[in-house]
């Protein structure tokens, strides 16, 4: 099955990997299909699960859903042979604003490759932005499992990090004050970072560009 959730800090991870190492990932080949087209290896990989990641949002009000998944886990088959049915389920404030910080993250990353891949960049922040105004709308609703649903919740009730992890990002990518303000609001000591534990990734993309920021942000 597919989280939001986890792709956050999965997804998060490879695109910092290139950012912060673009030398030796430009010139890394893992023999893909996508090898030898000019792009680095990393980032044909990341984008196959980052365009899925896009897919979850709802064009509607720009709410995001929680996961992909079927009703009961499947066995222990090959991925070809899990055939079950999937679904889409529950939009949640968690969901919502892993996929704005992802998606304005990924903005600041695909800028570079605009040639390559015509308008994703701005894609991304576009729908980072709608995201947020969702959030907005709903900043405290959790994941709650359907009743049908046995598969992992993945369910988080503290969105404190995913809040100021969206808004450095989103500050990073546009400028804007509202999302300082949050940032600034949310801010915490930052710990190792795991799927619900995210303050550590807006610290570090802030870290990138510490040079750059207020006197208020770098205190």
């Amino acid at each position: 099955n597919k989280y939001v959730v986890n792709s956050g800090i999965t997804t998060y991870t490879l695109l910092r990997a290139l950012k912060d190492f673009p030398v030796y990932h430009s010139n890394l080949n893992v023999d893909i299909p996508e090898s030898g087209r000019g792009v680095p290896d990393i980032l044909s990989e990341t984008l196959y699960n980052l365009k899925w990641v896009l897919t979850m949002q709802d064009p509607h009000d720009g709410g995001v859903y929680h996961k992909l998944t079927t009703k009961q886990f499947e066995g222990f088959v090959m991925p070809h042979e899990a055939t079950n049915k999937r679904y889409v389920v529950a939009k949640g404030t968690a969901a919502t604003l892993n996929y704005a910080a992802l998606a304005s993250k990924a903005y600041r990353v695909l800028s570079a490759y605009e040639n390559d891949f015509p308008g994703l960049a701005e894609k991304c922040l576009q729908h980072a932005k709608y995201a947020w105004q969702w959030a907005m709308l709903n900043p405290d609703l959790p994941y709650v499992q359907p009743e049908d649903i046995h598969t992992g919740g993945y369910g988080d009730r503290n969105f404190d990090d995913e809040w100021f992890w969206a808004a450095a990002e989103l500050y990073l990518s546009t400028g804007e004050s509202e999302y300082k303000s949050v940032l600034l609001e949310k801010y915490s000591k930052p710990v190792v970072p795991t799927w619900n534990q995210v303050y550590a990734l807006g610290a570090m993309s802030l870290l990138n560009q510490y040079a750059s920021l207020p006197d208020e942000i770098r205190a």
